[in-house]
């Protein structure tokens, strides 16, 4: 590929030039048969410079000292010492002569050691260099930053290198170019090889910090990298073991930073950053034991992986795999031969995370975050657009190819800015294996899409696709797992969209497993599947584990607009062996729009099974905000929980022997003009009959007369258009009883008239309880129990009284939770006025205050006063604990304990007025009986 080739050859070039220009500034120094340092001068702090033979001894005598040379030249049988008991740190600046040659050996026991030249410094093959810091610098410091521990470098042109020895705990080489052959040892600290015109190093929480910056470049000046040789090459070996390594370079020219040699940090850190960068060597976060280490390579133009190099952050024996992150704002290229590792430990733990990231991506490489007994880990391509293409192939950009994905040791994600195309596959199929596939756009009109004959598929995997407006359309979707002695979950499907975004999808399947399988579809607009949604399947079920986890199968279907499904939707769970007391094998399928209509064009099946103990429930629920259309194929749906079995078009429930099987069909039936007419009506009847707008509604023999004349049903009468009478399609319903009322209007449709092209299958509802589906959600959550428990509950305790609907005590229950919540205050603070009009607050309430406070509250309801508004919140009170203890059927003592805990304890809490808490106290008493 032309960018590789041009990538390559520049390195190639800069590096023999980097290298040529080192060799030359060496060889100039050559003929020098012994360079001692010279003429030392203390400017800050104090220290004695003693010369014995080849050795040099600075005695420290401060903590720091800055000290001025003429030369610190050595040859290589020449030693500087610097002594001291306890810590210290010294500058040692060169002010004469051309770069600095060290040969020799420099020791520093407890020392901080700079040593800056602005012309150059060059550490040569025999120079050793051991201290507990060591930092060389072409970039100069100010005395007063060293001594205030402002490690701030700026002036020079000169380069720093290495081909010697160099151990410390922190070590960093500064300058305006930067090149390491030699090694460099830093068990535990830090190294930073930083290049630019302005540096500033230091630590924080533990963590080296380098901050870079270049001068602004001249207009006229060609800053193309081609131009400058890369401004910080390793060609050596740099370890910090367990510590952190750093090469940073100012990005303002286009600086560069290439890896021909060695970087390895046990389980450490390495970050590379530039405006170019490329790996040709091997960068190593491998840990010893434990998880693996951490690699991060940013770039502003360009990060390349060439081929042959080696990135790899692998586990210990018993560890997670670590991280690596190559990422550039520009291109990140992943050269075929290259090779990332991030392997989890071989005794235990999972695989690790490698991302690719570029506005432009080449990926040709290979990956491996496998885990022998553990999970895989994650391999991440985040461009702008990705495209998958059939086959194989390398080297395009921008483009992935089926085989590699198929290949990588790693789950897949693939995150794109504005979209991702799966071209046409030859096989039909894009064979995950065990891998998690992800599938992302996060832009506002993103899509994603592939051709609706293939198929993704993967064995235990989870498939996740989510888009933003321009939506999903795809193929199907495969996932799961036959039983096997591992009992491994079943995979997950999860297919989302955003600002309007339509899905549009084949079959979706999870075949089959343990524990738990699970589809999800949450579409922004509109919803169609052409094929059928199944989680296990008739004589494949998802199974539980023995003695563990309960088996589940979960169907979600949602949409903000239609949903239109075109095929079987069934969930099947069996809880083939024994589970732990109190398990539940569960099948739940739910299909919802917020703004549209439901239409179901073939069966619905929610099967749970339970072999041995434990019991099961088996649910379908169907809300719509528009109309329910059931087509002429599609069965009755048929919820079956072993001993308990409905089907029905309509909501029906059925417990036996703690078994619950159950069916939920609630339409809305807005949108289309079938309910309200805007005639003149009047009457209250009690007749039998009903003005539904466009005659798609059935009376129940309690006609819907209307007081207002406005001939839509909301008068004196008791009718719901539920039962038996026949509305006659343009809004005349007529009430037989004591009135007559007259609706031709053309209102909007808001009843439960709204099931369409169904013939009942037979009366298998025992109690209504599905007509308000969110206000049954609030009151599960007001209570703190699941929803279907709620259901299951209010059945059994209202279907002992058919004058009380579960919908008309969650209504009552939330309009007095909203009073009692009192979320401004106002309630309380007026309650509290009527209590202190009658009650000193300085003294307890007697019997005959707390009786005139009532009396007060009693007499004064209809005003807008304080007593008012104090008599509410006593009324939503006792509402609230009448509907708990006489309507749910909770006693007494339980519904006086939840009330004060949820609403009466908060709102006194910080109240220091006694008689307050008194007074409601005494009213509660009251109500206890």
């Amino acid at each position: 590929m032309k960018i590789l080739g041009r990538f390559y050859k520049r390195y190639f070039i800069q590096s023999l030039a980097f290298i040529t220009v080192c060799c030359v500034f060496l060889n100039m120094l050559l003929p020098v048969t012994k360079a001692t340092p010279t003429a030392a001068e203390v400017v800050a702090g104090s220290a004695a410079v003693v010369q014995s033979g080849n050795t040099i001894n600075v005695q420290m005598g401060s903590s720091q000292a800055v000290i001025n040379w003429d030369s610190l030249d050595t040859s290589y049988n020449e030693t500087l010492n610097f002594l001291k008991d306890g810590n210290f740190a010294v500058l040692n600046r060169v002010i004469n002569g051309g770069p600095t040659r060290f040969d020799g050996s420099l020791f520093a026991e407890n020392g901080i050691v700079f040593i800056v030249n602005t012309q150059g410094l060059v550490f040569g093959p025999t120079a050793y260099i051991q201290a507990s810091q060591f930092v060389g610098s072409s970039l100069d410091i100010k005395n007063t930053d060293f001594m205030n521990g402002q490690y701030a470098f700026a002036g020079g042109n000169g380069a720093v290198v290495n081909h010697g020895d160099i151990v410390a705990e922190n070590v960093a080489l500064i300058g305006n170019k930067v090149l390491n052959a030699g090694t460099i040892t830093s068990p535990g600290g830090y190294v930073v090889l930083a290049a630019g015109d302005r540096v500033l190093l230091g630590q924080t929480g533990g963590s080296v910090f380098v901050e870079v910056d270049s001068a602004e470049a001249p207009e006229s000046m060609d800053t193309q990298i081609s131009d400058v040789p890369a401004d910080i090459i390793n060609e050596g070996l740099i370890n910090a073991e367990g510590g952190t390594i750093v090469l940073a370079a100012g990005d303002t020219f286009s600086r560069a930073i290439a890896n021909i040699g060695t970087l390895e940090t046990a389980a450490g850190k390495i970050k590379v950053d530039a405006s170019r960068v490329e790996n040709m060597g091997s960068i190593n976060a491998d840990a010893l034991e434990g998880d693996g280490g951490t690699i991060t390579l940013t770039a502003s133009e360009e990060v390349v992986l060439a081929a042959d190099s080696l990135t790899t952050a692998n586990a210990g024996a018993n560890g997670d795999g670590g991280k690596v992150i190559v990422k550039s704002e520009g291109t990140a290229v992943f050269s075929e031969g290259a090779m990332i590792e991030a392997k989890g430990g071989s005794e235990s733990g999972n695989g690790g995370f490698v991302e690719i990231s570029g506005k432009h991506f080449v990926f040709a490489g290979d990956v491996d975050a496998s885990a022998e007994n553990g999970k895989l880990g994650t391999l991440l391509i985040d461009p702008d657009n990705i495209v998958v293409k059939d086959g194989d192939g390398t080297n395009s950009t921008d483009t992935l190819y089926e085989k590699q994905l198929e290949t990588q040791a790693a789950d897949i994600f693939l995150l794109a800015v504005d979209s991702i195309v799966m071209e046409d596959l030859t096989d039909d199929e894009l064979d995950a294996d065990t891998r998690n596939v992800t599938l992302q756009t996060t832009g506002a009109d993103s899509f994603i899409s592939f051709d609706q004959s293939d198929t993704i598929t993967t064995t235990t995997g989870d498939i996740v696709i989510e888009a933003g407006a321009g939506g999903i359309n795809i193929g199907s979707l495969e996932t799961g797992k036959d039983g096997g002695k591992d009992k491994e979950p079943s995979g997950k499907i999860s297919l989302t969209t955003v600002n309007g975004g339509d899905i549009t999808t084949k079959d979706l399947r999870v075949t089959s497993g343990w524990i738990s399988g699970e589809i999800n579809v949450d579409a922004s607009a509109n919803l169609t599947i052409d094929g059928d949604v199944s989680v296990g399947k008739k004589g494949a079920a998802i199974l539980n584990v023995p003695g563990g986890s309960d088996a589940q199968a979960v169907i979600y279907l949602s949409a903000g607009e239609d949903v239109v499904l075109n095929g079987d939707v069934g969930a099947y769970s069996h809880g083939k062996e024994d589970s732990l007391p109190g398990g539940i094998t569960t099948a739940d399928i739910t299909i919802e729009t917020s703004g549209g209509d439901v239409f179901i064009n073939g069966d619905l099946t929610a099967e749970a099974k339970a072999s041995k103990n434990g019991t099961t429930e088996a649910t379908i629920e169907v809300d719509a905000w528009g109309n329910i259309y059931f087509g002429p194929d599609a069965a009755a749906p048929s919820a079956d929980a072993d001993k308990a079995f409905v089907q029905s078009f309509e909501s029906a429930l059925d417990t036996e022997d703690g078994d619950i099987a159950e069916i939920i069909i609630n339409a809305a039936g807005n949108g289309d003009g079938d309910g309200d007419g805007d005639g003149d009506g009047d009457g209250d009847g009690d007749g039998d009959g009903d003005g539904d707008g466009d005659g798609d509604g059935d009376g129940d023999g309690d006609g819907d007369g209307d007081s207002d004349g406005d001939g839509d049903g909301d008068g004196d009468g008791d009718g719901d258009g539920d039962g038996d009478g026949d509305g006659d399609g343009d809004g005349d319903g007529d009430g037989d009883g004591d009135g007559d009322g007259d609706g031709d209007g053309d209102g909007d449709g808001d009843g439960d008239s709204s099931i369409k092209g169904v013939a009942p299958i037979g009366d298998n509802a025992e109690l209504d309880i599905l007509g308000c589906p969110i206000l049954m959600k609030w009151a599960a959550e007001e209570l703190g129990i699941d929803e279907k428990t709620f259901r299951v509950w209010a059945s059994i305790a209202l279907a002992f009284d058919v004058d009380i609907q579960p919908c008309q005590a969650c209504a009552r229950l939330k309009q007095s939770a909203g009073i009692l919540q009192d979320a401004e205050g106002i309630y309380m603070t007026a309650l509290a006025t009527a209590v202190n009009q009658i009650a000193s607050v300085d003294a307890p309430a007697s019997p005959e205050q707390m009786a005139s406070i009532a009396e007060a509250i009693a007499r004064n309801r209809g005003d807008n006063s304080d007593y008012a508004m104090a008599g509410q919140w006593l009324d939503a009170l006792a509402e609230y604990v009448a509907i708990l203890s006489t309507d749910l059927g909770w006693s007494l003592d339980e519904t006086i304990a939840f009330v004060v805990d949820k609403y009466v304890a908060p709102a006194t809490a910080d109240d220091v007025d006694a008689n307050l808490g008194a007074f409601i106290a005494m009213r509660l008493a009251a109500l206890a009986g």
